[in-house]
């Protein structure tokens, strides 16, 4: 017969887990942050259950265009990240405007016609984009687009805060050529 014995005669630690029946325990019995990842079983954690993915998204580049002859900021493609040191997510997206969302390259004059995107973490290298062609024949004005997320990465980065942005320059290519990025933002999240 079982026997019930009020909980203020069973002496402090004297239940072992071999005398609780399986499906005993239930949730209003364990205490706040009372199992550890270690006591979860493998699969166990469904998506519904998981935080929400850090994800950090910039303000819209604009119409942003340069000549420069060294690496700029891109207008707003700049986010503050978090990491605990999972890889990263980068990209860039449209900016969900009605304006048509692109990046790349117009010469405005004859020659090679070329741009080159960075993407940095602070102030470390993760990538380089290079876009180009040729601009010859009398024609001023050639473009070479692609869509925003042509400037795309998985970057494996150490726990600890970064500023993940773009930059553009034409320095390697003709003084004639602009880089530009039109209605686009920075997107970084780790996986």
């Amino acid at each position: 017969f079982p026997v019930t014995i009020p909980s203020q005669g069973i002496q402090d630690n004297a239940v072992t887990s071999g005398k609780i029946n399986n499906g005993a325990v239930i949730d209003t019995k364990l205490a706040t942050d009372s199992v550890t990842t270690a006591k979860i079983a493998a699969n166990a954690v469904t998506r519904p259950k998981l935080e929400a993915v850090g994800q950090q998204i910039s303000s819209s580049s604009g119409a942003f265009t340069t000549n420069s002859s060294s690496y700029v900021d891109v207008t707003n493609l700049s986010v503050s990240l978090t990491t605990i040191g999972r890889p990263v997510f980068i990209a860039l997206v449209p900016d969900g405007s009605s304006n048509s969302s692109s990046i790349g390259v117009q010469s405005t004059a004859d020659g090679t016609l070329g741009a080159l995107f960075k993407i940095l973490a602070n102030s470390t290298d993760l990538g380089i984009i290079q876009i180009g062609g040729d601009a010859e024949g009398g024609f001023s004005g050639p473009a070479i687009s692609y869509p925003p997320g042509s400037i795309m990465m998985i970057s494996t980065l150490a726990a600890g805060t970064y500023t993940i942005k773009i930059q553009a320059t034409v320095s390697i290519f003709s003084a004639s050529s602009n880089a530009f990025v039109n209605y686009s933002k920075l997107i970084a999240y780790e996986l």
